[in-house]
C-alpha cells in the first residue's frame, strides 16, 4: 500500500508496539502521522512542522502548551 496507514490502524499498531515493548522491558521509538493517536500511546511525543522541530514532550505538557497558546493546536489534530 501507499502512504501511511489509516489513523485507526496506527493507533492499534502503535498501542500493540507500546505493549509489546513494556513487555520486553524496551524502548519503541514510532514514527506517526495521526498526532491524536500518538497522544492517546505515547509516553513522550516530538512535533515536526515541515521537518522543524516544534515542540516537545509529554501529551499532557503538549495540551498544556496549546491551552498557553504557545503551541498550535492543528498540530495536534489529525486532520
Amino acid at each position: 500500500p501507499e502512504g501511511p496507514p489509516a489513523a485507526s490502524c496506527q493507533a492499534r499498531i502503535a498501542a500493540l508496539l507500546k505493549h509489546a515493548a513494556s513487555e520486553l522491558g524496551i524502548r519503541a521509538v514510532i514514527a506517526m502521522t495521526d498526532a491524536a493517536a500518538a497522544l492517546q500511546v505515547a509516553d513522550r511525543v516530538l512535533v515536526l512542522d515541515h521537518g522543524r522541530l516544534v515542540a516537545k514532550g509529554t501529551p499532557a505538557q503538549l495540551r498544556q502548551q496549546v491551552q498557553a497558546g504557545d503551541l498550535d493546536a492543528t498540530l495536534l489534530s489529525s486532520a
